[in-house]
């Protein structure tokens, strides 16, 4: 496994605008390639800047993330602007405040822990309540909200409406995660 790229190498080969969240590449110069004996490092590099410099840079994953390839090894775009912007990898994860995986905005991005990112994600697909966290209880004729902490249920309790059970959901999400609550 290749070493990490420091930041400085990666300011010098990409510049990020973290008002927008995206990445392109820069003009390279001829000590950044080498000569082998097909051509020059001055023709590597001619080369690879009529072809890069200034293109954007990397592109979607599978899972909707962007992903850069530095010396041929990918980087989701939200940890490598972490890395651009604060000098140091994230030790954590890194968050999208607005759930956009492909929004890049540093004002967008937070670290957090594993279990924090996950608390701000959509609710599931089978949800029909539209409410990540309250379904109706068939057997007791009434609106539950629940949510896991620590992989144990938090029961909150039952409610006559959905909006009850919404509002109860919503101060015990806040209590526990913060700003990383997110019930919607």
């Amino acid at each position: 496994m290749s070493a990490l790229p420091t930041a400085d190498f990666v300011r010098q080969i990409l510049d990020y605008n973290p008002e927008t969240g995206v990445f392109r590449w820069k003009a390279r110069t001829p000590e950044m390639f080498r000569d082998t004996p097909k051509r020059s490092k001055e023709h590597a590099c001619a080369n690879w800047n009529s072809r890069y410099a200034g293109e954007l840079a990397g592109g979607h994953a599978h899972n909707g993330y962007v992903s850069i390839a530095i010396n041929n090894r990918k980087y989701y775009a939200h940890r490598l602007a972490w890395f651009y912007m604060k000098g140091e990898w994230p030790i954590n994860s890194v968050d999208h405040a607005d759930m956009g995986t492909s929004n890049n905005a540093f004002a967008n991005l937070r670290e957090a822990t594993q279990s924090q990112n996950m608390r701000n994600i959509r609710h599931p697909r089978n949800n029909t309540s539209g409410v990540k966290g309250v379904y109706w209880n068939s057997a007791a004729g009434r609106w539950c909200a629940s949510f896991h902490i620590h992989r144990k249920h938090i029961h909150i309790g039952l409610f006559d409406s959905i909006e009850e059970a919404t509002d109860a959901l919503s101060k015990a999400m806040v209590k526990h995660f913060g700003a990383f609550a997110r019930i919607g």
